[in-house]
């Protein structure tokens, strides 16, 4: 394994060197025969996104010009990304940093700027791109405001300088300038103008991709943007074209529509185990649709700009998912789910437990645990109402606690709240594995005849559900 041994003084020295990465999985799946790489953006040692190289490029151009200095406020309209790089460049420069922040864009990148130091101020979405509502119209009406300094990505060379003098160079060396086609996303359009700009100075037979969200209108001719409706992946579109993004750069536009952008990301994650965020999706998407028709000597770069971390309450999350139409249940059943359905949990074939009486000393209720091979025992009062759970472990930490001793009762060390409780074996086994997945433990009941009292009792943990259901030959 190849390690990074340097020891670095600021995280700002591990800008950049982002690793190539070539997939496998996927191309092999799709019957793909050309080389797919990925410009692993998402692993920025920094902050995490390729955002990370113009938020310090542009901090470091206006010290160099003297606008700023140590002690000032920045105000970034940012969309997450960029603000966390600036955010940390604050940090390490000694700046306080205003974030404008539109509230599409989820709360897991707000959390981050605020831990960093920074002001978040959200404006609503759905505004024109320029009005002093919007995120970019805040940055313009705030130039020149004494005390403040905009870093506005949509404006400033110093977003696509960042890669044309860094992530365009490091793209040809890695892949000894062995580069066709390059394929990436757009928001404000800095990396593939900065890309596309020193790439296309290398090979000037390289083509350059750009997806685009459909809803966004930066994709030409015009005629590809159908609809002007609001789009759900962030990091890529926009509802305006910025000041530095170069579209005569782009060979040729793809829409891609935010199902097909999400559910390519969910692919990426459980098919290649890299973790994503969701514009990669789009990205690959339409790399996908170019690999289709190229040979095999042909090698396209993907750039994947950002990470998981910053959706784990949008696409990652499957009840988001399936909220918004991108996923159904279905979709998440596996082979041994299948199986799982033709099994019950009288297949577990677990054995009955002794019914524990509620005024049972712990002293007197230990030794079953062991006779029985069990981590949990059922407990019941004198009519064999069944009154909760005991479970080893609990007792064990009440005991070192000195929350109880031997003489407790065990109707007091029964675990906190309802345990789930089933009274049908031929309940299907997938039902019970989302049970004990959620609640550690099953207790499956049969009663007297007639009645609600206990007759016979038996639990499955998540240890027990786990090894039976390896076990060879289940």
């Amino acid at each position: 394994m190849k390690r990074n041994t340097e020891i670095y003084d600021s995280v700002a020295e591990m800008l950049g060197q982002t690793p190539m990465l070539r997939l496998h999985r996927i191309p092999e799946a799709d019957g793909i025969k050309c080389e797919m790489l990925v410009k692993c953006e998402y692993l920025s040692y920094v902050g995490g996104s390729i955002k990370d190289r113009i938020a310090f490029q542009m901090v470091n151009n206006a010290e160099k010009e003297g606008l700023i200095k140590p002690g000032d406020t920045l105000v970034a309209p940012s969309s997450g990304n960029t603000g966390t790089g600036v955010a940390l460049a604050s940090v390490l420069k000694g700046y306080n940093l205003e974030v404008i922040y539109s509230k599409k864009f989820t709360e897991d990148k707000a959390r981050i700027l605020r831990a960093l130091g920074a002001k978040v101020y959200k404006c609503p979405t759905g505004v024109a791109p320029r009005s002093e509502e919007s995120d970019v119209g805040m940055g313009i009406a705030l130039r020149g405001s004494p005390g403040l300094h905009t870093i506005e990505q949509f404006y400033d060379p110093g977003n696509p300088q960042a890669h044309i003098e860094n992530t365009g160079p490091e793209i040809w060396e890695q892949t000894k300038g062995k580069v066709d086609y390059l394929v990436t996303c757009a928001g404000s359009g800095g990396h593939y103008t900065g890309l596309s700009t020193y790439l296309k100075q290398m090979n000037p037979d390289l083509k350059t991709i750009v997806v685009d969200p459909v809803g966004s209108i930066l994709a030409q001719p015009e005629s590809l943007n159908t609809t002007r409706e609001p789009w759900l992946v962030e990091a890529a579109g926009k509802d305006h074209v910025s000041h530095i993004q170069q579209r005569n750069l782009v060979d040729e536009w793809y829409k891609i529509p935010d199902r097909e952008t999400f559910r390519t990301a969910r692919r990426i994650i459980k098919e290649e185990g890299i973790l994503c965020g969701g514009s990669c999706g789009a990205v690959l998407a339409g790399a996908l649709r170019l690999a289709k028709t190229l040979p095999a000597d042909k090698t396209i770069v993907m750039v994947f700009p950002d990470s998981i971390r910053n959706y784990l309450s949008t696409f990652a999350d499957n009840n988001w998912m399936e909220a918004q139409g991108f996923m159904s249940k279905e979709d998440l059943v596996t082979e041994q789910t299948k199986y799982f359905r033709s099994k019950t949990f009288k297949d577990l074939d677990a054995s009955d437990l002794p019914l524990v009486d509620g005024n049972t000393t712990i002293g007197e209720a230990m030794p079953l645990f062991e006779q029985h091979d069990t981590l949990h025992l059922p407990v019941v009062d004198e009519e064999k109402n069944l009154l909760g759970v005991i479970a080893v472990c609990n007792i064990n930490n009440l005991l070192l606690n000195e929350k109880a001793n031997k003489s407790t009762q065990v109707k007091d060390a029964i675990l906190k709240g309802k345990p789930q409780v089933i009274e049908d074996e031929a309940m299907a086994l997938d039902i019970v594995e989302e049970i004990v997945q959620e609640h550690c433990f099953i207790v499956y009941v049969k009663r007297e005849e007639g009645k609600q009292a206990v007759a016979s009792a038996k639990i499955v943990s998540t240890i027990g559900f786990i090894k039976k259901t390896n076990a060879p030959g289940f």
